[in-house]
């Protein structure tokens, strides 16, 4: 097993989207086009995130507010890798166990996790 850490980011400088408090409504415009940015270079890459869900990204609101993609092993080649056999289905990732991965497929659970985001937002 391994893994590599990029950076080391306290929990003052970011916020989990899965467990933090719901980000401000200002926020969700530069996590879509963070999450959109990030998605944008994987893809040219030929590569599927995969696991695009709240757990699985970083607020960092300092500045102009950035999102960091977290957590790699469910990345694949478009078009060739599988998800995992393993996969939750209770995940709302709109895919099943041992399907092909497909860039779309991110950009489903990108949209998706918008609106999560924004009934977020508006409850508060």
């Amino acid at each position: 097993m391994y893994m590599v850490v990029m950076e080391y980011i306290p929990a003052s400088k970011g916020q989990s989207l899965y467990a933090g408090p719901p980000p401000s409504p200002s926020a969700l415009e530069a996590i879509g086009q963070g999450v959109g940015q990030a998605l944008d270079l994987l893809h040219k890459e030929g590569l599927v995130f995969g696991n695009l869900r709240e757990g699985n990204m970083l607020y960092l609101p300092e500045g102009e507010g950035r999102v960091l993609l977290v957590d790699f092993d469910g990345v694949g080649q478009d078009g060739k890798d599988r998800y995992s056999a393993s996969l939750n289905p209770d995940t709302e990732l709109g895919v099943v166990r041992w399907q092909i991965m497909e860039k779309v497929h991110d950009l489903s659970n990108l949209e998706q996790l918008m609106k999560r985001l924004s009934r977020m937002v508006s409850k508060t």
